[in-house]
């Protein structure tokens, strides 16, 4: 994974409270780009999610997109730091990530169970579109 990417998001989110940690994740989704009213299709729906949440990808020269979309502004946000995470790596990339940095930096960590069910679900849509682009 690019590593401005990670030093840029534990520079966002270590040391905060929850509190100031759950509005850094909803400034993420406040800012997450508009989403294509098209996928807001089953494929792109993720399952298991207390709210409505969509992950959308694209194959451009060899990585992945993301674009993600909900109804909440926390899992809205949660999704668009994924996306931002996840976006820009090759799919081989992204079915290798270690996922322990979302812990390292305290996002599961404030997380309800529902929502890192949730989050858990999510990153599982992300590798399953990953996967298909992994030919």
């Amino acid at each position: 994974m690019n590593s401005e990417k990670i030093a840029f998001l534990k520079n966002e989110f270590e040391n905060l409270s929850n509190e100031e940690r759950y509005k850094k994740i909803i400034s993420f989704g406040i800012q997450a780009p508009s989403f294509p009213e098209q996928e807001k299709t089953d494929s792109n729906k993720v399952p298991g999610c207390q709210s409505t949440l969509y992950v959308y990808s694209t194959f451009i020269d060899g990585k992945v997109e993301f674009n993600v979309w909900s109804d909440a502004l926390i899992s809205k946000g949660l999704a668009a730091i994924a996306a931002y995470f996840f976006s820009g790596s090759a799919p081989k990339e992204i079915l290798n990530a270690d996922l322990s940095f979302f812990q390292e930096i305290g996002i599961i960590n404030s997380l309800s169970p529902s929502r890192v069910n949730g989050f858990a679900n999510l990153i599982t849509l992300i590798k399953k579109q990953s996967l298909l682009f992994a030919v």
